[in-house]
This record gives structure tokens, C-alpha cells and sequence, in this order.
């Protein structure tokens, strides 16, 4: 059994930690308070096998049998989400709190490593608005790959929008700064509160929405898109094996995620319906990341889909229908940049019997980029807030480096937008299944 260890940093880490554990507990059968495992009626005895087989992946089972997250959660003095202030500046969070408490943090960390049978990875969760989960974050995500260069490094990281934050704040600085520890890591799953609202009003029917709301959206979201390998039911049976159908360019790792939900009916006719189900998964507001689909190109998508939809044959036709449609959307030299999962199991909190996520390595991905690096510079130029980072002990050298590298980033996909012809489109991810 491959396992993850999953570390939580930051107020917005820790809170959307807490809430994935939840959904991924009742999605295996296990009580959200004790661990125990649980009887459910509503699932055959094929299903419940599978997923006691499967937990894990990202639980401990103690010696009573009982279940618990295999994680590390990790907060300094300063960090909370919603109040992202001055003093929250990734140079406190990195060099200040970060050299302090690194030593005991990885001391911790290697202790949960312990635990595992075979280690896979690592799983981080984690906002870089704030000065803990960007500062400290890109501490640890610095070491674990320095320590663990063979180990696979997801995050799920939540970018500042200008709805949420303008550009009265340090989140854009410590966005940037961000970035390179970012680059260190294997696959990089991104959103934004204000795209994360919208759907929340939209397809949740949400008429306020809180913190709570969205950081459980972001969990849901990682559930999807973990649930091929949980439940084992898919060629995607590993993070490794996702990794290697979506990064195209070792750098070119970053994704956003869409959602779509609905309730599929034998006498409307399920294909129909599966490719009404897909196409809104290419729809912009449907994604969890504030972005526009028909300013860019996808390079490669994997879709998960949950629930009575149990066609794989069905499920690719449609996929490849839909890009026959888009062809103007999808890079040309990516032949197979579609790829598709099914899992039979569907989250108990999905209200309809049917469900698709997608997450796509895209180059509009850039357009977040962009706001982001607007900002700073636009900051930069002024000197606004930098005696916070100065402070800390950084220097301006530092500020440049960042924004060279975060351009670089942004030119490299933009590159692949108009590139023409065949490449070779592996990756650097090594697939360690057979080993």
C-alpha cells in the first residue's frame, strides 16, 4: 500500500485539512468523531470492501483497529485566513517563525513517516496569502524536497483574488515569493475565494458564504479528484500516475479544477445526459480558479466521474466528442490530452446520483498569474509594505529573483500556447508502481 502524508499550514491550511478529513472519512465508511468503522446500507458489499481496502492511503490504522489522519498540522503566532494583515509577511513566516520551528516541524513530520508502510508522497495543504502558509509553507515544501527528492509533493493552494484582497495587502508579495518552492513541487492544484463564491452561489445555491463554505468546496474537490486511487478502480491508481498524464513539462505543473453535478435519468437517455455533464466542465464558471477557458489552450484533463455512470466506453466517446467540438481550445501537438477515470463511489454529500470533476494543466492558467504579478509590480515600483519583508531580514535582491522567476513561468506556458507540430511530452515523474 502506497501512503501520504498530508501537512496542513496555516489557519486556511488547517481549516480545509479538517474539513477533508471529514468527507474523506464518511466517504469510506468511518466515524468522523472516532475513527470506528461504520455500516452503510446504501453501498454494496463489492463497494464496501473497496473502500476499507483503501483507507490508507491517507488514514493510520491504530492497533484498536480505529482510524486516524496520518497528517501534521502546523500554525505560527501570526496566521489566519480571513484577516490577512501586515504583519502576515512570508518573511516572517520563512525566516523568523520558519527557522525556529523547522527542526521540530520535520522531527514531526519523519514520525508520521513511520507510520507508513511505503511512503508515496506528501500532501500539503496550504494558502500562500498569509505569512505561514506562504513563508512557512515554502520552508517545508523546500526541505521535503530536498530530503525526499524521489517522493512525490502535491499541494492544494488557495491564491489571492482581487475581489478578496485588492491590492491593499502583503498576499501579493508572498504569492510571488511563493512560487519558488512551488515550482519544487510535483503538482500544484490551485483556487481563489472569489471564483470558489461564484460557485457556491451559483451551483450550490449558497445566498452568503463563508470560509467554511469555500474551504469545504476545496476539500470536496481534492476528494474528486483522489477518489480513482482510493478507490482503486481506475488506471489512475496512484497521485504518480495522474501526475504523469497531466504535467507535460517538469515547470508546467500547475492546475485549476471544474465541477459538474447532475442527476442522470435511464429514460432521458444517459448519453445525453454524460455529455451535458461534460460540457459544463469546460465552462468557466465552473471552475474553482477565476479564469477565462476561451482565452488560452488546455494541454491536459483528467475527468473523474462518480456515480451510476458505469460506461468507460461511454465516457471516453464522450470525452472525445466534446474535444472534437473544442478542437480550437486544445493544443495540437498533445494527442492524448484527454484522459478519463470512473469511480462507482460518489461523495454521501453530492446531492445528485451523478458528478464529474476535471483538473486541467491549461496555459490560461497564466491569467491568475498575471493578476498576481501585475499587482506586485505595480507594488514593487512603489515600495508599498516591503519594510514588512526588509524587516525580517530579506533584501530587495530577493524581490527580483521571485519576479524573474514567476515571469519565467509565466513566458514558459505561453510558449506552449502557439507551439505547432509532435514533441515529446513526457514528464520528469517517475513511475515507481513497479518497483
Amino acid at each position: 500500500m502506497k501512503d501520504i502524508v498530508s501537512i496542513c499550514i496555516g489557519g486556511c491550511g488547517n481549516r480545509i485539512g479538517s474539513s477533508f478529513w471529514k468527507h474523506l472519512m464518511r466517504e469510506h465508511h468511518l466515524n468522523i468523531f472516532t475513527g470506528e468503522k461504520i455500516d452503510s446500507a446504501t453501498s454494496s458489499d463489492q463497494l464496501k470492501a473497496i473502500a476499507e481496502e483503501h483507507c490508507n492511503i491517507f488514514l493510520h490504522e491504530k492497533e484498536d483497529g480505529k482510524f486516524v489522519p496520518r497528517v501534521k498540522l502546523l500554525e505560527s503566532k501570526f496566521a489566519t485566513f480571513g484577516n490577512c494583515g501586515n504583519g502576515n509577511s512570508f518573511g516572517n513566516g520563512y525566516y523568523t517563525d520558519g527557522s525556529l520551528l523547522e527542526p521540530k516541524i520535520m522531527d514531526q513530520v519523519r514520525r508520521r513517516i513511520e507510520q507508513c508502510d511505503y511512503l508515496d508522497g506528501f500532501q500539503v495543504f496550504h494558502s500562500i496569502i498569509g505569512g505561514s502558509g506562504s513563508g512557512l509553507g515554502s520552508k517545508i515544501l523546500t526541505h521535503l524536497s530536498d530530503d525526499y527528492p524521489s517522493k512525490f509533493i502535491g499541494t492544494t493552494s488557495v491564491l489571492p483574488s482581487e475581489e478578496c484582497f485588492g491590492g491593499r495587502s502583503l498576499s501579493y508579495y508572498n504569492s510571488v515569493l511563493s512560487v519558488q518552492s512551488l515550482l519544487a513541487s510535483t503538482f500544484v492544484t490551485l483556487f481563489d475565494n472569489q471564483a470558489l463564491e461564484q460557485y457556491c452561489r451559483k451551483e450550490v445555491k449558497l445566498e452568503s458564504c463563508g470560509y467554511e463554505n469555500l474551504n469545504d468546496l476545496i476539500a470536496q474537490s481534492v476528494c474528486e479528484y483522489t477518489s480513482p486511487f482510493r478507490f482503486s478502480q481506475s488506471l489512475n491508481s496512484s497521485y504518480r500516475k495522474l501526475a504523469t498524464n497531466l504535467v507535460t513539462y517538469p515547470r508546467l505543473h500547475f492546475f485549476s479544477i471544474s465541477r459538474s453535478q447532475m442527476e442522470v435519468n435511464v429514460k432521458n437517455g444517459i448519453k445525453s445526459t454524460l455529455e451535458t455533464l461534460t460540457r459544463n466542465l469546460f465552462d468557466s464558471s465552473n471552475n474553482l480558479l477565476t479564469l477565462n477557458s476561451q482565452q488560452g489552450k488546455y494541454l491536459t484533463s483528467n475527468i473523474c466521474y462518480r456515480g451510476t455512470i458505469s460506461n468507460i466506453s461511454m465516457i471516453e466517446e464522450c470525452a472525445g466528442k466534446i474535444k472534437i467540438q473544442n478542437e480550437s481550445q486544445f493544443s495540437k501537438w498533445i494527442h492524448s490530452s484527454i484522459h478519463t477515470s470512473l469511480c462507482e463511489t460518489i461523495s454521501p454529500v453530492c446531492k445528485f446520483n451523478s458528478s464529474a470533476s476535471m483538473i486541467s494543466n491549461a496555459t490560461f492558467i497564466t491569467q491568475a498569474f498575471k493578476r498576481i504579478r501585475d499587482t506586485f509590480k505595480n507594488q514593487l515600483k512603489r515600495k508599498a509594505y516591503l519594510s514588512h519583508f526588509l524587516n525580517e531580514g530579506m533584501d530587495e535582491m530577493e524581490m527580483d529573483e521571485a519576479e524573474w522567476n514567476f515571469e519565467d513561468l509565466i513566458l514558459e506556458y505561453e510558449q506552449y500556447e502557439t507551439v505547432c507540430g509532435y514533441e515529446d511530452t513526457s514528464s520528469d515523474v517517475e513511475d515507481e508502481d513497479d518497483e
